[in-house]
């Protein structure tokens, strides 16, 4: 979601990014920069080697198939059904 626009953006920015998702929305209790590196560098590493990403050292940035790839994801989640927990 955060690579979707096409923005460039350096890698250390990314995982103080996603840090800052998910802990501020409470996904997980406790979540540093330490918390999110190796799943946010896997994640580059597999959109890279799909060529739906560029990366390196100092840049990641979505493709622009990335990019339709992302917001068809985003879109999907969006619309499907929703599953609701009732107490009953």
């Amino acid at each position: 979601m955060l690579l979707a626009d096409g923005t460039l953006m350096s890698p250390a920015k990314l995982r103080e990014r996603v840090a800052e998702v998910v802990g501020g929305e409470g996904w997980h209790p406790a979540t540093s920069l330490e918390d999110v590196t190796g799943p946010v560098t896997d994640l580059v590493a597999q959109l890279t080697a799909l060529g739906l990403a560029f990366s390196d050292d100092l840049a990641v940035r979505m493709d622009r198939p990335g990019q339709f790839a992302a917001l068809a994801a985003l879109r999907a989640h969006a619309l499907r059904p929703r599953k609701y927990v009732s107490s009953a």
